[in-house]
């Protein structure tokens, strides 16, 4: 089984942030090391992406993949994101994110990287993809009345910013 690492953002200056990027970070060569990036919305100029390979630069980490789930989509990207040494799942809303993820049929693949090994990172919206369903979500958000099943990674729903 891999390692999941839940933030509820990943801002240098937040409490723990810079303590929990060294566990997720431990052991690989930032020279060699290879992050993908799957934003949880169309990013077409790929601001947000930019912002984490920022984040990431900070710590050696220069090479960056980014996965996208909407209009650039690329089945044949599937093989290359899976050989990558953490996966990146993006902030943002976990509802959109969790139906394109499942429009992809990218279930199998995450559960499968996971389940060899891999290191997956979620970002808030990611990080809710871990768990049991996206239900708590709809505490920040008009309740829609959707609550769907998350990979279920744990035994439990995550909620972000609980402290804000």
């Amino acid at each position: 089984m891999g390692k999941l690492f839940f933030y509820s953002d990943q801002i240098a200056e937040t409490p723990g942030n810079r303590w929990l990027d060294e566990r997720l970070l431990e052991g690989l060569d930032p020279e060699t090391a290879k992050i993908a990036y799957i934003p949880s919305t169309e990013d077409k100029e790929q601001k947000y992406y930019t912002l984490k390979a920022e984040y990431y630069r900070g710590y050696g980490i220069r090479n960056m993949m980014f996965f996208d789930l909407y209009s650039e989509f690329d089945l044949g990207k599937i093989e290359e994101l899976l050989q990558c040494d953490i996966i990146h799942l993006s902030a943002g809303n976990p509802i959109e994110l969790r139906q394109a993820l499942r429009r992809r049929g990218m279930d199998k693949h995450l559960k499968a990287y996971f389940n060899q090994g891999g290191l997956l990172v979620g970002v808030s919206a990611g990080a809710v993809q871990f768990g049991k369903s996206t239900k708590l979500f709809q505490l920040y958000a008009d309740d829609s009345g959707e609550t769907m099943e998350a990979l279920r990674f744990v035994d439990f729903e995550f909620l972000p910013h609980y402290n804000r």
